[in-house]
């Protein structure tokens, strides 16, 4: 007896084994410092660090984004809709967590350094699939968590959870957590598919990912208009939500605190969940091999032509950026949102301008904040945050190259400000067609946005630094890591201090002399970040 159970013990140690690497891989990417891995106890402060950073990034923006909404869905409770609450909360947390891990479900899954190490040993690729998905859940979880707790702090102090309601809600975080995960992977998936059948993959993918990302916006900026002008008519949200009747039963159950229709629903998802990993690790090895396939291509004449050191570098960072789906649609969606806004902005101009004509404010003061202001859509671009790491083992290569290490850094640094200044740039014109405030005020604006730009470039950098994540295994663990969240809250920092000192000096000293004082900060900001990248930065690249 006791060697039959033998070969099941294995595989259940062997898959717990992987499950812990890959949430290590994900939780430990503070990497090495100065060549060197610290302490267990150093690296595992790091990473709950840079986890809690990663966190409250999301848990501010969805608090400030669904805050209003969630505080007027509320009052539904009063009228018997509680259920409509929890229905809307599911749906935004569902979105927010799909779109966040179908792309990066693709790299974790099968673009992930190892995997064609693992299949080499005798490794069942449902154990590896599984491993992989589990990782993919407690990064999930933190995506959930910053929508639907803000919803439960709201609906306590609103209107109170009874105990029953309590764990009807904790059931209902659990198998929301599984289905979205489930869809996550399932869009991976098809993603993974379709690239596989194209000749241009990375292209295929990065357009689908940013597909997704339209609909996801499209779906919260239609969904929340449509939300707001139903709070009036609540039996036509009722009513509307009420036909997708799983949502309903799921929902109700929450608000009635039915534990035993939320055990159900609970189950019913995990199934879901669990036939999501068996067809993709039926389909993994196919998928795997399919992406590592060597074609036989026609040779043809190259012409090469020579290139001063700074372009090669610069350019070879582009061609990295493009080669990753991932890479660019993470490390560059301050770029993306920008364009976005700058076109409604555009679209809406009447609309914007009747409401901005409702401000007794000077053109120059309105001009002052929406620069001010754009500036947290642009500090979403983190791709100077881990532009170091994404390097990987292949750092040594640059390294030992006839270069110098502050033109390596110098590349990188370009090569963000190439993705922030243009977007930014286009955004900075809105203020200047809508409210058309002086040509000083307008050039001074400029200038501060500017500044912006290349200040958070350096910041990014400075971090990545300071925190360089060089032995992963999968590079999502570099693009999705701790820097990223770490980057965008201290970008968010600066950014809330300029809509501070934009808000308030202008009524204090004027419209240009308050200007004046942002770009200085700006400036002197600047320049003290790329005085110690120059110093301190190439030392600690060369001791990397």
């Amino acid at each position: 007896m006791q060697q039959a159970r033998t070969p099941g013990r294995r595989e259940l140690k062997l898959l717990k084994t992987l499950i812990a690497a890959n949430i290590q891989a994900f939780l430990l990417s503070g990497g090495t410092v100065s060549g060197k891995r610290g302490s267990r106890g150093k690296r595992a402060v790091k990473s709950v660090a840079g986890v809690a950073a990663v966190f409250i990034v999301s848990l501010l923006f969805c608090s400030l984004y669904f805050g209003m909404l969630f505080i007027s869905l509320a009052s539904f409770e009063e009228h018997g809709y509680g259920w409509v609450y929890f229905a809307v909360s599911a749906i935004l947390g569902l979105l927010f967590l799909i779109i966040g891990s179908a792309s990066i479900s693709k790299a974790m899954i099968f673009e992930a350094k190892d995997n064609s190490m693992l299949l080499s040993m005798p490794i069942k690729s449902f154990h590896i699939v599984a491993s992989r998905v589990a990782a993919l859940l407690a990064m999930n979880l933190a995506y959930l968590s910053s929508v639907m707790l803000p919803a439960a702090i709201i609906w306590q102090i609103r209107c109170g959870f009874s105990p029953a309601s309590f764990v009807s809600f904790l059931l209902f975080l659990i198998g929301l957590l599984c289905f979205g995960t489930s869809l996550g992977v399932i869009m991976g998936y098809v993603i993974s598919m379709i690239a596989r059948r194209s000749r241009h993959k990375t292209a295929v993918t990065t357009v689908l990912s940013f597909v997704f990302f339209g609909a996801y916006m499209a779906v919260i900026i239609g969904g929340q208009s449509y939300i707001m002008e139903a709070l009036e008519n609540k039996e036509l949200l009722a009513g509307g939500l009420k036909g997708v009747l799983p949502l309903y039963i799921i929902s109700s159950a929450v608000s009635d605190g039915s534990i035993g229709v939320s055990l159900m629903a609970m189950a019913a998802e995990l199934g879901i969940f669990a036939l999501s990993v068996l067809l993709i690790s039926r389909s993994f090895n196919s998928i795997v091999a399919g992406s590592s396939e060597v074609r036989r291509k026609k040779t043809s004449p190259v012409e090469f032509r020579s290139r001063g050191i700074m372009p090669a570098l610069v350019l070879k960072e582009a061609r990295h950026l493009g080669s990753n789906a991932l890479y660019s649609m993470n490390s560059t969606m301050g770029a993306f949102m920008t364009i976005l806004a700058a076109g409604f902005a555009v679209i809406k101009r009447e609309s914007l301008q009747e409401a901005l004509s409702l401000f007794s404010a000077s053109p120059e003061y309105l001009c002052i904040i929406i620069a001010t202001a754009s500036t947290f859509i642009i500090g979403m671009n983190t791709l100077s945050g881990v532009i170091l790491s994404v390097e990987g083992d292949r750092l040594w290569i640059l390294k030992s190259s006839p270069i110098k290490s502050i033109d390596i850094l110098k590349s990188k640094l370009y090569m963000h400000e190439i993705i922030s200044l243009p977007p930014a740039v286009i955004f900075w014109a809105v203020p200047v067609i809508l409210v058309k405030p002086d040509i000083a005020t307008a050039a001074l604006s400029l200038a501060a946005v500017t500044l912006y730009c290349v200040l958070t470039a350096n910041l990014g950098l400075w971090i990545n630094l300071l925190r360089p994540s060089l032995d992963w295994t999968n590079e999502a663990a570099a693009i999705k890591g701790m820097n990223t969240g770490l980057v965008m809250l201290l970008n968010m920092a600066v950014s809330t201090v300029l809509v501070i000192l934009g808000a308030l000096l202008p009524s204090a000293v004027g419209s240009i002399p308050a200007l004046l004082i942002i770009t200085a900060a700006l400036l002197l900001g600047t320049a003290l970040s790329y005085l110690w990248i120059k110093r301190r930065g190439v030392r600690r690249l060369e001791r990397i």
